[in-house]
């Protein structure tokens, strides 16, 4: 059996998702002991930062996240309830 979605494919829209800029994400994880990532194919990933390629103490948490179009850096979010940062 075989589907041709040929005619289905010219009437749903086009929704590009670009690749996130790879030099925005290790800047972004600089200050970060863990930098985490999912792979929606397949698993969560988490990469632990040395301490040493780290360039300030942990004093806030820093999240990084990707849009469709872009990458942020939401910085200072202050977590001083987290333990062994």
């Amino acid at each position: 059996m075989c589907t041709d979605f040929t005619s289905l494919n010219k009437v749903c829209p086009n929704d590009f998702y670009p690749l996130p800029c790879l030099g925005q994400l290790v800047d972004g994880s600089t200050y970060h002991e863990v930098f985490d990532f999912m792979d929606t194919s397949r698993r969560y990933h988490q990469i632990i930062i040395l301490q040493r390629m780290r360039k300030k103490p942990l004093s806030s948490l820093n999240v990084t996240y990707i849009t469709g179009k872009s990458c942020h850096l939401d910085s200072r979010m202050v977590a001083p309830h987290i333990s062994g940062w």
